[in-house]
């Protein structure tokens, strides 16, 4: 989704919620500003997405219309299926490792990863033969001791953000790449 679908999207479910919203309010809620929302409402409303009512002098209701209610839907389900394609992909890819940890002789996984990323990693773990001994988050790793591995477990890192931080961590206690953790990226 490109950044101008990714805010008509936003202005649809903003105005589908609250006809009254004001431009200001609709301009913080896009992280826009107030002109650039105005020059966007004028975009949506020439398209026929939105109609504006004036309700008073210096107050107008936004509400959708049926081609704007498509076009809604439509943004919707093209959100929900690269969603669910980036979803799929990321689960062939943990399960690759963990196919891989398996090969190795690996039974129980300590996960360190963001939550949106451990809920995706524990919905894949029943997929496989590993078990999860625990799991904290990246801040947390760096903070608390390390845990003490035992010969048939891994620590699975799985993180979004700059994982160089951890991986040095690491390293700076003993630990080595494949024979002690596992990045996910």
């Amino acid at each position: 989704m490109n950044q101008e679908e990714q805010r008509t999207l936003s202005l649809f479910e903003a105005v589908d919620g609250n006809e009254r919203i004001s431009q200001r309010q609709l301009a913080q809620e896009l992280g826009l500003s107030l002109g650039l929302t105005n020059a966007f409402l004028q975009t949506v409303l020439h398209k026929g997405w939105v109609r504006a009512r004036q309700v008073s002098a210096r107050r107008w209701a936004y509400f959708l219309t049926p081609e704007g209610f498509r076009e809604k839907s439509r943004l919707t389900m093209n959100y929900l299926r690269r969603t669910m394609h980036s979803f799929q992909e990321l689960k062939t890819l943990i399960l690759q490792h963990f196919t891989e940890l398996e090969l190795q002789g690996c039974q129980r996984i300590h996960l360190c990863s963001e939550e949106d990323l451990q809920e995706i990693i524990r919905l894949c773990l029943p997929l496989s033969k590993l078990e999860l001994s625990a799991s904290t988050g990246p801040d947390d790793l760096l903070k608390r001791p390390l845990p003490i591995l035992a010969r048939d477990e891994r620590m699975f890192l799985a993180v979004l953000q700059d994982q160089g931080p951890l991986i040095l961590h690491l390293q700076q206690h003993g630990w080595k790449a494949g024979q002690h953790f596992v990045c996910l990226y």
